[in-house]
This record gives C-alpha cells, sequence and structure tokens, in this order.
C-alpha cells in the first residue's frame, strides 16, 4: 500500500514547526521543499539547523526545486534525520554528479521530472537511482490542480522500472487519489490537501482510508 509522505512547503520557520507538529507520531517521513527562487518564482524557508532539531525518528525527504541541488545537498550533510534526496532532472547540476553526491552522504538518491520531461531521460540512470518522483504540477506552489496525464506516465514508469521507489507530488488530494493509485507507485506526497483545512491527522487518516478501500477492491478483482 502507498506511503502518505506529506509534503511541507512553507515561507517561515514558525509554519515549518507548526506542520511538523501536526504530523509528528501520524507518519514517519516528510518531504522538505527547498525553492531558491530561481528553479522555480517561490522561495521556501529551509534551515538545516533548526530543522535539526526535530524529532529524530522522523525522517526527511529533501525535494530541491533549486538551479543548484549539489550546493544545498552540502548544507544538510549533517542533518541525520535526512534520508533521501529528490534532484530535479531539469537542475543545472550534472545528473551523475548529483547521485554521486547523494551517496556520499548516505542517501538514497531519486531523480524529479517535470511535466513537460520525457519520462525517458531516465533510463541512463535507472542503475544507480533509488527512485523517481513525478510532478503532478508545474513545481513551485501548491494547491494546483493535477495533471491528469502524470498517471500515464507514472504508469510507464512503474512498468518498465519496477525496481525503483515511485513517488508523485503535486495535485494530490482526496479526489485524485485514485486515479493516481491505478500507477501502483510506491507513495504520494499531498500538501495543501492535508495541511490547508481540517485536522492534519484527520485528513491523513481519511487519505489512508481512500486507499487502503481502494487496495482492497483491487484484491477482490484479482
Amino acid at each position: 500500500m502507498p506511503q502518505i509522505i506529506p509534503s511541507i512547503f512553507v515561507p517561515d520557520e514558525q509554519m515549518f514547526f507548526n506542520q511538523v507538529r501536526m504530523i509528528d507520531g501520524v507518519v514517519d517521513m516528510f518531504q522538505l521543499d527547498i525553492a531558491d527562487g530561481n528553479f522555480v518564482s517561490a522561495t521556501t524557508w529551509a534551515s538545516p539547523e533548526k530543522v535539526a532539531q526535530i524529532n529524530p525518528n522522523l525522517k526527511i525527504e529533501l525535494h530541491l526545486m533549486t538551479e543548484h541541488p549539489i550546493a544545498e545537498m552540502k548544507r544538510w550533510k549533517d542533518v541525520r534525520q535526512v534520508s533521501r534526496v529528490l534532484f530535479h532532472y531539469e537542475s543545472l547540476d550534472d545528473v551523475e554528479l548529483c547521485i554521486d553526491a547523494c551517496m556520499d552522504y548516505g542517501w538514497q538518491p531519486s531523480m524529479v521530472l517535470n511535466p513537460a520531461t520525457d519520462v525517458s531521460v531516465i533510463e541512463p540512470y535507472t542503475d544507480h537511482l533509488f527512485g523517481v518522483m513525478l510532478m503532478g504540477v508545474h513545481p513551485g506552489a501548491q494547491g494546483q490542480s493535477y495533471i491528469y496525464e502524470t498517471t500515464e506516465r507514472l504508469q510507464y514508469i512503474h512498468t518498465h522500472y519496477p525496481q525503483l521507489f515511485l513517488e508523485v507530488d503535486g495535485g494530490v488530494t482526496m479526489e485524485t487519489i485514485e486515479d493516481i493509485l491505478t500507477s501502483k507507485l510506491d507513495a504520494v506526497c499531498p500538501g495543501s490537501a492535508i495541511f490547508a483545512s481540517g485536522t492534519v491527522r484527520d485528513n491523513i487518516a481519511t487519505m489512508r482510508k481512500v486507499i487502503h478501500t481502494w487496495q482492497e477492491q483491487q484484491d477482490d478483482v484479482l
């Protein structure tokens, strides 16, 4: 059954700690979005020294929406909560060097593809990647509508590269989750769907229930 990895995309320290408190004890991992204002127009708050103060058992995957992910990785090398790093194929740094940097720091390397990037670009790197994440929206802002063609792209990767840990970020809501699940991916990364309104714990529980119900229905068909 796919994991729910909440996506934290915040402008300041207070919002970061508020959202972390909401998910601590509810999930084992969250995704921290880091935007530099160049690769995408938005900028986010992310202080390695401050982030290192959270529960050490709460794991982090860093989503680097930055032009130079390797430089950003260096800032996080001593944050023990980080276990996975997701860098964009479209960034300016060499892909192989990004993978090497992740492995040097003991992190699982994952590549992110924007909606317009052909999924075939991952082919030369699949033997060295832990996973791939597809953007279900154009990166840089939460609350966008899901691009439904993303599901077909996810299905392609699952079929051709089943060894890769497959995630989707952007547009993951209670309304889109069932369509997304048809791709048989490994994790979904909701943001505004769980943080924007209501109780985060309840929203995650509801999404888990939807996933579990959908999975049971598929098992019954088989």
